[in-house]
């Protein structure tokens, strides 16, 4: 009776090692938070390009951030995303010079997703950009 009872503890030890071991190395990704701030939202003309930089709140690994503007001008606006040291950096190609377009950039964790605007009313008229902070 105790060879039975040592190795129903043996057993049941075992078992109980095994289910707390990681699966594989697969961790479930970070939640985002309810509020993410943007800060330090700037401005720049690269050629034709508008280049908006921004700090998001949410950053590095785990998390990826796209960006989207519209109306996209007949789909001819095209806009790339980069992420590098905590920098968001959007660049914005073909702009419509008449009407006003909107940017928002979303961010997701792989499972859920926030999208936050960036700025309305951009314009690209003569080398000159008006646009209206929405952060």
């Amino acid at each position: 009776m105790l060879i039975c009872g040592v190795l129903t503890m043996l057993s049941g030890y075992c078992t109980l090692q095994n289910s707390e071991a990681p699966s594989g190395g697969i961790t479930a990704p970070a939640p985002l938070p309810d509020t993410i701030v943007i800060s330090g939202l700037t401005l720049d003309i690269d050629g034709i390009a508008l280049v908006f930089r921004f700090v998001p709140s949410v950053s590095g690994e785990g998390y990826e951030w796209s960006a989207s503007c519209a109306p996209d001008n007949n789909g001819l606006t095209s806009v790339e995303t980069t992420t590098d040291g905590g920098i968001c950096t959007v660049r914005l190609l073909n702009v419509s010079r008449y009407d006003g377009v909107t940017l928002s950039a979303t961010v997701t964790n792989g499972t859920e997703s926030r999208s936050i605007c960036l700025a309305t009313d951009i314009c690209f008229r003569d080398n000159t950009v008006t646009w209206s902070s929405e952060v």
